[in-house]
């Protein structure tokens, strides 16, 4: 409001102030003018109505319950958000909430996860209500998409038809997550840019060849380090097996054996070729004979 309204505002107070018997001294009108002057004279005339109806409210209103019945900072009713909060406990359910009605499910989802339904939405009831109250902020509604795909676009659409989206609005997850062709993703460019068709299929060609390309430079930047990182532990465990061959004692073991292998093999006769023919004591020593002296 501007200073030229302050004496229409001033009135309105004070008929808001007979109606419910009461009388205001210069103090708190003063009061009331610095609360309230930072919205429009429409806003206050509407905040107060909504005050008025309100069957819970019996009381004049403070400036801070005239600030709650303002359309942009008007919040629905308990049951109304409960009601959201309810059907927000199924994750694969779509909703569109407010931060309040988040921090009042907040507190009440351990009851209702212990069972007891009743005290969970008696509880959500009473902390929204305080919330609500305490808030001093404009009403800010978003979208919370659930698991089944289906039942996005039919929440979203119920929102937009309350007000409570723009009838603009578009949410990035539910476009890709719909059958889209290539000519209605240029149409939409188009709405959105006033640019022509063939330039937007222009941009999009280039958007995705950089994109291409991107994440070849990309791979195969990762393949040069994997490929550098591999080459170097594999030197380090070069190294390792030399050092521990060299100082094993099983090596110096197995090059024994080795060894003497290679001797009983060079004195070995070959096993196809002629064997030595025994002497006469050796033949009858072989057969259990005492040997001929």
């Amino acid at each position: 409001m501007i200073d030229e309204e302050k004496e229409e505002f001033v009135k309105l107070i004070n008929v808001i102030a007979a109606i419910y018997d009461k009388q205001l001294t210069e103090i708190k009108l003063k009061g009331y003018w610095e609360f309230l002057k930072g919205y429009s004279i429409a806003d206050v005339k509407s905040g107060i109505n909504s005050h008025i109806k309100n069957k819970e409210e019996k009381f004049f209103p403070l400036p801070s319950q005239i600030i709650a019945g303002i359309p942009s900072f008007l919040h629905i009713g308990g049951d109304e958000a409960w009601a959201i909060a309810l059907t927000s406990f199924d994750e694969s359910e779509t909703v569109v909430i407010t931060k309040e009605i988040e921090a009042a499910r907040a507190i009440s989802l351990p009851i209702w996860a212990d069972g007891d339904k009743i005290s969970a939405r008696m509880t959500f009831k009473d902390s929204y209500r305080r919330i609500i109250k305490d808030s001093g902020e404009p009403v800010s509604w978003k979208v919370s998409l659930g698991a089944d795909k289906d039942k996005r676009l039919p929440a979203i659409e119920k929102a937009k038809q309350l007000g409570r989206l723009p009838s603009d609005y578009s949410h990035p997850d539910l476009v890709l997550g719909q059958n889209i062709s290539a000519s209605k993703l240029i149409d939409m460019a188009f709405e959105k840019t006033n640019q022509s068709a063939s330039t937007c299929k222009v941009r999009i060609r280039e958007i995705l060849r950089s994109t291409e390309k991107d994440g070849i430079r990309k791979r195969e930047k990762e393949r040069q380090s994997f490929e550098i990182h591999r080459q170097m532990e594999l030197s380090k465990l070069s190294k390792i097996e030399e050092k521990t061959c060299d100082a094993s004692p099983r090596k110096l073991c197995e090059d024994n054996v080795l060894s003497k292998m290679g001797q009983v093999t060079k004195t070995a006769p070959p096993i196809n070729g002629p064997h030595p023919v025994p002497k006469n004591s050796d033949r009858r020593a072989v057969f259990g004979q005492s040997p001929v002296p």
